[in-house]
């Protein structure tokens, strides 16, 4: 991966796809049958959301159309609908087949689904609907989908494991989250195939272990993700810091390098508009992020440009797996391309 900024250069597009890379060679002197010139603007990927619940005015479960055109319009050329556990089975079924109906209609942007529960902890996030124990029967149906990318599960939840090694044979990304699972736990579930981290910091804990002495501090369940290896940890950047403080942020830059943080929004509609976070009912309910507000507020932090796609383009098709189609500039990538400013003030999807 070229992960730097270039001066002079250009991209050659054909078919959909990017066709070459010109970072020394003015794109004037390229035989092509159509030529651009941006001047002194950005040319970067489009940003890859993983984890999504809606819009700020609309939710994906019942528009997943609309959803996407909205999170398109700020520079989302990739996204996954993530289906929270507050849904029933059939509602869940319902939903999946409203984002495929939209992946094979207008919403080019949509990747598919990221089912977040219903096999979570009941003690991190709203009461679950579903029960939390995983039925075959029921995961089995929604795979039948064949648009479910990634799996968010505690992994203490009892029947878990066998969950995770059967959806990571089917294809599905496991991911953990909404946990106080032990260090052993998270080991297990990692060894199962769990490649991603739910909001890391984000509605988990420790477990309380009675049998140790007064004091002692247990690795809880942040601690062993971090321990563990080849894990992706998706972290939701609101300005306010309220789901992630900065310097929580910082500390787990420093602690899994860049190469391993995913940008997320966790949006959804409602809220007070002019807030990143979104309040219902006086809770905190994910966000209404989007992406090119994410990018703003890791460039916020300090990180270069550079660093600011790597978290919000590469790392996240990297998570799933697609970094050779999605979320860089690169031969054999597909051609979504954003034109924006070094501020990342002004985001243009360039549509050619």
């Amino acid at each position: 991966m070229r992960d730097r900024m270039e001066r002079r250069g250009g991209v050659l597009l054909g078919a959909g796809e990017i066709l070459g890379i010109f970072p020394e060679t003015p794109v004037e002197k390229v035989s092509a049958e159509r030529t651009l010139d941006f001047g002194e603007k950005v040319i970067a990927p489009g940003f890859v959301d993983i984890h999504c619940h809606g819009s700020p005015t609309v939710l994906g479960a019942e528009n997943p159309a609309a959803a996407a055109r909205e999170h398109y319009a700020h520079g989302t050329t990739s996204l996954l609908i993530s289906l929270y556990r507050n849904l029933s089975f059939e509602e869940t079924l319902t939903a999946l087949g409203r984002i495929r109906d939209a992946m094979r209609g207008e919403a080019g942007n949509l990747l598919g689904a990221h089912m977040e529960g219903p096999y979570l902890n009941p003690n991190f996030g709203s009461k679950a609907v579903s029960p939390v124990r995983p039925e075959p029967r029921e995961y089995r149906k929604i795979l039948e989908s064949g648009i479910v990318r990634q799996w968010t599960f505690s992994p203490e939840v009892e029947g878990t494991s066998e969950f995770c090694a059967e959806i990571a044979a089917a294809g599905v990304l496991p991911a953990i989250g909404h946990s106080c699972a032990s260090a052993d736990e998270v080991r297990r579930a990692v060894k199962n195939g769990a490649r991603i981290v739910t909001h890391i910091t984000d509605a988990t804990g420790a477990r309380v272990n009675p049998s140790r002495y007064p004091g002692t501090k247990e690795v809880d369940f942040d601690a062993a993700c971090l321990l563990s290896e080849g894990l992706f940890y998706e972290i939701i950047n609101d300005c306010e810091g309220v789901h992630v403080r900065k310097d929580m942020i910082r500390l787990l830059i420093k602690i899994v390098g860049i190469e391993r943080i995913v940008g997320i929004t966790d949006c959804f509609p409602g809220g007070e508009e002019g807030r990143d976070v979104n309040f219902t009912n006086g809770e905190l309910s994910g966000s209404r992020l989007t992406m090119d507000a994410v990018a703003r507020n890791f460039l916020s932090l300090g990180l270069s440009l550079p660093e600011v796609f790597r978290v919000t383009a590469y790392n996240p098709a990297h998570a799933l797996r697609l970094q050779n189609r999605i979320g860089r500039l690169c031969a054999g990538c597909r051609a979504d391309l954003l034109v924006t400013d070094e501020k990342l003030k002004e985001i243009e999807v360039l549509r050619l």
